[in-house]
């Protein structure tokens, strides 16, 4: 880390951080070789002409032939190592004729970083060798259009090596290593001096740091803790034995009555805990993909991880089924899920008198396997008889919820206080992206529910009529419309008047994960009437959230139409004012108006129409139109999930 200096910035004395990214076979190992002098891979930080530097070589992560599962652990690596985040990127390309293949790898990686890390970038060629005699690299970048392209997206910085011929003592000077490497540094120190000693960071870079390749996440004292088992175990009960009152909605009977996820805060002993009680596996009321769904969706919600798994069985039975509940719980959460875990049983009253939870469980071979994956670590309680004040001090809820905490505590300590980020922030299932996915984004108020309710032809999304945005958090319908699958994803109106930054913050990430692994379109929502310094806020808000490349995937999408003046066409309005006209533009164009209220009558006007407009929007959709997409249908990948998403763009 670099002491005591405010996140993404770096102070004099800490090294700079180059991230080296290319295919396999480009020579990305041995370019870390020669900068640092030495044969080390991976991450190394070394003195090089006066500067510290620390060099993380990446797997192939622009390969086309890795399976994703392959790459997750070198994916996590990569983030911590460079945590909270690189100085540098060194594209790591080969002078050669490029085949469709070479930009097929120019392409990912145009799409998988966005403007603002390719200002952090210097491109680098390797086989230098292959350059024709007495030709600069600049002059091989301007003979092809789409390295030209990318090279002037990194500020014109590229520069060549020869890892096998340039090593020795060149007749020409321009073909030397030593040369080649003091341009390279300069041009480094000076890319470093003009972003301000900053470093390219986002949300997940900023929430970890590494040491002996742990994440440590700066943060709270903060614990999050999730509640996973059977439908009827005593899960939410659970939840509320450990806060001491009723917090979680509790149902009798074998039926979950708890559809959605719950999650609750609470200080214990002096500490912050959140409880995430969960529907549960075998739920009769909920199929089983619904049941994954909405379980990552909430989870994801709390990145950059969980500190610990409660996973609740009933005392007194150990059926095909409880195993059956340990089977789907690793399939959804991998089996780092165990160093994480701590079971807990339930129906205590059912132990023998004077038994131990260890000592009954050591009479079950399977259920030792488990207690042992969880590093020892059971508990019991009895939610219904255990409550009062008991003679037996082991058969006592107030006891056991105490060791219940030591528990969770201990498993963050031996983690180091490394949260389970694998599973929430990689493992997420994505969507089939034959679906258009679309974000509409808004200020509170501007008529996004309506609009999402225009377009898919019927009241799916529920409307508030006070000034109080009525959507608190996000929303996702699928449809088709006029032969085209949408998903809509209706987001809480920016300038929430009722929840602060830190709690939209939340909104957003589930919004990206209802869209994932990106979505096609961003409908930007304005009213007709105003564009005021607040709506001017609003774009600066999506534009900090999202990116400023989240406007090519962007259109502008008008609402009161109906203030239109007669006979003018939106793009005449656009025209007229300065701010909204810029903004268009960044759009590439992309508009369209709406009226919710007065234009849904019969086409008596051929533009003043809701269908007519609606129409519009679908044929740019269409699957024989995607040079009408923006970005010709390709998905926006956010940069906090550039990392892992990288393989599916």
């Amino acid at each position: 880390l670099e002491g005591r200096c405010p996140a993404g910035f770096r102070c004099a004395t800490a090294p700079i951080r180059m991230v080296l990214l290319g295919k396999t076979g480009s020579g990305k190992s041995s370019l870390a070789n020669t900068i640092c002098g030495d044969h080390h891979c991976k991450a190394i930080t070394r003195p090089v002409g006066g500067r510290n530097l620390t060099v993380i070589d990446t797997p192939g992560f622009f390969d086309t032939d890795r399976p994703e599962e392959d790459l997750e652990p070198e994916i996590v690596r990569c983030i911590a190592e460079c945590a909270p985040g690189p100085h540098v990127f060194l594209i790591v390309l080969k002078v050669e004729k490029f085949t469709e293949h070479e930009k097929a790898v120019i392409e990912k990686i145009c799409t998988c970083f966005s403007e603002d890390a390719l200002k952090y970038a210097v491109v680098v060629f390797t086989h230098g060798d292959q350059l024709p005699d007495w030709t600069r690299i600049e002059e091989f970048v301007g003979r092809n259009k789409l390295v030209s392209e990318l090279v002037k997206k990194c500020g014109g910085r590229c520069h060549v090596l020869d890892n096998k011929y340039w090593n020795n003592k060149q007749q020409e000077e321009y073909r030397s290593n030593p040369f080649q490497m003091e341009r390279l540094l300069q041009t480094i120190d000076t890319l470093v001096m003009e972003n301000e000693g900053k470093c390219y960071t986002n949300d997940l870079l900023q929430a970890c740091y590494s040491n002996d390749g742990h994440f440590y996440f700066l943060e709270s004292d903060l614990r999050r803790v999730v509640i996973l088992g059977k439908t009827g175990s005593g899960k939410s009960s659970l939840g509320n034995t450990i806060f001491g009152e009723n917090k979680f909605t509790v149902c009798p009977g074998a039926n979950s009555c708890q559809s959605p996820c719950q999650a609750q805060t609470d200080s214990l002993n002096g500490r912050q805990i959140t409880l995430i009680d969960t529907p549960g596996f075998f739920d009769t009321k909920m199929p089983e993909e619904k049941l994954k769904d909405e379980i990552w969706r909430f989870i994801t919600e709390y990145s950059p991880g969980l500190h610990a798994f409660l996973i609740v069985l009933e005392l007194g039975r150990f059926t095909d089924q409880e195993n059956d509940i340990i089977q789907k719980i690793t399939e959804s959460f991998s089996e780092q899920v165990f160093p994480y875990a701590t079971l807990v049983f339930t129906n205590g009253e059912n132990l023998p008198k004077g038994q131990n939870i260890k000592e009954y469980i050591s009479q079950n071979e399977s259920l030792m396997e488990i207690v042992s994956k969880c590093g020892g670590r059971c508990h019991v309680v009895d939610n219904k008889h255990w409550n009062n004040r008991s003679v037996e001090t082991y058969r006592n809820n107030a006891f056991q919820v105490k060791e219940i905490l030591k528990s969770i505590e201990d498993t963050v300590k031996q983690n180091k206080g490394n949260c389970n980020i694998i599973p929430c922030l990689i493992r997420i299932t994505y969507k089939n992206v034959s679906t258009s996915l679309i974000v509409l984004l808004g200020k509170t108020g501007v008529g996004k529910s309506h609009l999402a309710n225009t377009i898919l032809g019927e009241e799916v999304f529920t409307i508030c009529h006070s000034p109080n945005s009525g959507t608190h958090t996000c929303q996702s319908e699928t449809r088709t419309v006029s032969g085209r699958c949408l998903t809509l994803i209706d987001t809480p109106g920016f300038f929430d008047t009722d929840k602060s930054k830190e709690e939209l913050k939340p909104e957003i990430m589930r919004c990206l994960t209802e869209c994932a692994p990106g979505p096609h379109i961003f409908l930007i929502l304005l009213r007709v009437d105003r564009f005021t310094k607040q709506e001017q806020q609003v774009i600066k808000e999506i534009c900090d959230h999202f990116s400023e490349d989240a406007l090519k995937y962007a259109v502008i999408v008008f609402t009161h139409g109906e203030q239109l003046q007669e006979g003018m066409k939106i793009e005449e309005f656009v025209s007229q004012k300065e701010d909204l006209s810029n903004l268009v533009k960044k759009c590439e164009g992309r508009c369209h108006v709406f009226d919710n209220k007065h234009w849904n009558g019969d086409r008596q006007d051929d533009y003043r129409n809701n269908q007519v407009q609606l129409e519009r929007i679908i044929h740019a959709l269409s699957n024989n139109n995607k040079n009408n997409l923006p970005n010709h249908g390709k998905v926006y990948v956010a940069i906090i999930f550039t990392f892992y998403l990288i393989l599916l763009t």
